[in-house]
């Protein structure tokens, strides 16, 4: 329906040059938290699939070369945002394998830096870096369903003001052509 979605992918080699492709195997755009856990259970219980925020560029068939020119992730809205904490150190954090705490902690990071995007109560997944709890610092990755859709250029600006107000809170090469 020419919906902006996050898509869920693959990639597989398809020629002797090694060129890359993702086949497209699933479309979605989260509407809830209930329905990102369902789509998300999908990447983390399954090494081979990626999961790209973004929209497919015109004339794309499901079979996609790998290049930042086949997907439009700075215009296309969803309601979807991720966010990568690569090795937030704080004395207060909590044990980093302990992600209920995690959560509470970095949610009530967020709503005490930005508490007119981020309310308190928010709803929020969690899920633990391959290296949280083995070096040193928070290592987790955070989702959100936004009430409005937004757009990456929109996140990414979200991402540098949360960077400002906590530096080095947020991974931003995530949303980084």
């Amino acid at each position: 329906d020419d919906q902006p979605v996050p898509f869920l992918l693959k990639a597989e080699s398809q020629d002797l040059r090694k060129k890359f492709y993702y086949e497209v195997v699933q479309q979605a755009n989260p509407d809830s938290i209930k329905a990102a856990v369902k789509f998300l259970k999908k990447t983390h219980n399954n090494p081979e699939l990626l999961m790209i925020v973004g929209q497919k560029k015109l004339g794309q068939e499901n079979l996609v070369p790998r290049t930042k020119i086949a997907f439009d992730s700075h215009n296309a809205p969803f309601k979807l945002m991720a966010f990568d904490i690569d090795s937030w150190v704080d004395m207060s954090a909590p044990n980093p394998t302990d992600l209920e705490s995690v959560g509470k902690y970095i949610t009530s990071l967020l709503h005490s830096e930005m508490p007119d995007f981020f309310p308190e109560n928010m709803g929020h997944i969690v899920l633990a870096s391959s290296s949280a709890g083995i070096s040193s610092g928070i290592r987790a990755h955070f989702y959100f369903i936004n009430e409005q859709e937004l757009t990456g250029g929109q996140i990414r600006f979200l991402i540098d003001q949360i960077n400002i107000k906590l530096p080095g809170f947020l991974d931003n090469t995530t949303y980084s052509p």
